[in-house]
């Protein structure tokens, strides 16, 4: 008994057999997932996220904190509130909507080649992330 491949199955009607949690969608003429009977507090069932084929994401905060801002593409497309650029950056920083896990924060613009001493290499990853010259692994 051969499972369907719901992101590959083509066809006017139903496959045969359907994958549990999926339900078939007459007027998009594909699988997609079955809302859940209930749904958990703060979130809500979103028929367009993943591809169309629907997901639990969460729903926005009534109040956004100060120097926040809700992605509904964050965190795997479930929304997260994720920081705003600051109005002023630091010399020798640069905004990376990436850093901090996603989440957005300054990082450090790597030095010019040739001016990092012997034995030490930048690392993005250094410093939570922010980036730095750390020591070069032996």
């Amino acid at each position: 008994d051969d499972l369907v491949d719901p992101d590959i199955y083509e066809g006017d009607e139903p496959p045969e057999t359907i994958p549990d949690g999926m339900i078939w969608d007459y007027d998009t003429k594909r699988l997609v997932y079955k809302p859940p009977k209930s749904i958990p507090y703060g979130m809500n069932w979103s028929y367009s996220a993943r591809n169309g084929r629907g997901m639990l994401v969460y729903l926005p905060p009534e109040k956004i904190p100060t120097g926040k801002i809700w992605k509904n593409s964050a965190n795997n497309g479930k929304g997260a509130l994720v920081n705003l650029p600051p109005l002023e950056i630091k010399k020798g920083y640069v905004w990376s909507r990436t850093a901090k896990k996603g989440m957005g924060g300054l990082i450090k613009i790597p030095p010019r080649p040739g001016t990092i001493p012997p034995g030490k290499v930048w690392s993005t990853t250094a410093f939570d992330g922010v980036g730095g010259v750390v020591n070069k692994p032996l």
